[in-house]
């Protein structure tokens, strides 16, 4: 009987493929909890334009 080998590295094209892989899905999901996060904090309702003026200090022409 054969000894068990490591799959890995039979199989794959580079030598550590699958390490490789595994370490961008961790980077994948710790990315898309931060962006989460970030979209909690920072989520508001829309301005108007009205509004938006006024934030920086800008006045909207008459209207007739």
């Amino acid at each position: 009987m054969r000894d068990h080998h490591v799959t890995q590295r039979i199989y794959s094209k580079a030598p550590r493929e699958a390490e490789h892989v595994a370490n961008l899905y961790a980077s994948y999901l710790s990315s898309t909890r931060k962006l989460t996060e970030l979209e909690l904090r920072y989520k508001g309702g829309e301005r108007t334009v009205e509004e938006s003026a006024k934030l920086v200090g800008l006045s909207l022409p008459e209207k007739k």
